[in-house]
C-alpha cells in the first residue's frame, strides 16, 4: 500500500518545533489532541488496516508480529507497538510525539485499545460506543489479528478516535489559543493524517 506523503518543508518545520512552542501550557490542542491522542488514533486506523494482509493471506501473523514488533506480553488488556516500527513504515510522525517531560527522546510505545481510551469514547462525537468499549475491554491475543471482522472495527476504532481529536483540537483551540504558527502547521498535519485515515 502506497502512502500519501507530507512536504518536506511542512515536515522540516513541525520538527523545528521547541519544546516550549509545543508544550501544554503553550499549545494544548497541539499537544493533547495531535501529539498524544491523535497519533494513537493515526497508528490504530493504520495498524489494523495494515493487519488485513494477515486475513488476506499476503503475510503471515507471525512475520506481521515480527515487522512491527508486537507485545501481547501485557497484565491487562490491548497489545503494545514501538511507535519507530510505525514511523519506518513510511508515517511521518513530528520528532516531538517522542519527547518525555524534559524534552528528551524516548522509546514510546503505543499502547492499543488501552482503557484510558474510555475517556474518548464517551466524548459525545463517538457514535457507535459498544464496539469500541468492547475492543476497549477485550483480552487480545495475536490470533485475534486473524479475525477479519474484529480488524475491521479496529480500521473504525482508529477512524473515530481521530474524529475527537480533531474536533477537540478546534474546541480546544477556540478554548485556549495556541501561537499561529503552531495551528498552521498542525492543520497541514491534520489534513495529512486525516487522508491517511480515511
Amino acid at each position: 500500500m502506497e502512502l500519501l506523503d507530507l512536504d518536506e518543508v511542512t515536515r522540516k518545520c513541525l520538527n523545528e518545533l521547541t519544546r516550549e512552542e509545543v508544550s501544554r501550557s503553550v499549545s494544548y490542542a497541539y499537544e493533547h489532541e495531535l501529539l498524544w491522542y491523535g497519533i494513537d488514533a493515526v497508528v490504530h486506523s493504520h495498524l489494523m488496516l495494515m493487519a488485513q494482509d494477515i486475513s488476506n493471506g499476503t503475510l503471515s501473523n507471525d512475520k506481521f508480529i515480527e515487522k512491527y514488533g508486537l507485545d501481547f506480553d501485557n497484565q491487562n488488556d490491548g497489545f503494545f507497538a514501538p511507535l519507530e516500527r510505525i514511523e519506518s513504515n513510511g508515517i511521518f510522525i513530528p520528532q516531538q510525539a517522542y519527547w518525555d517531560e524534559e524534552g528528551k527522546r524516548c522509546d514510546r510505545r503505543i499502547h492499543f485499545f488501552y482503557d484510558d481510551y474510555v475517556n474518548r469514547v464517551l466524548r459525545d462525537g463517538w457514535v457507535d460506543k459498544e464496539y469500541a468499549m468492547k475492543l476497549i475491554r477485550k483480552k487480545w491475543q495475536p490470533s485475534d489479528l486473524e479475525n477479519r471482522e474484529l480488524v475491521e472495527q479496529g480500521i473504525k476504532f482508529g477512524r473515530d478516535m481521530w474524529k475527537t481529536c480533531v474536533e477537540g483540537f478546534y474546541r480546544v483551540n477556540r478554548k485556549y489559543p495556541q501561537p499561529q504558527k503552531v495551528t498552521d502547521f498542525a492543520e497541514k498535519l491534520m489534513t495529512y493524517y486525516s487522508a491517511l485515515v480515511f
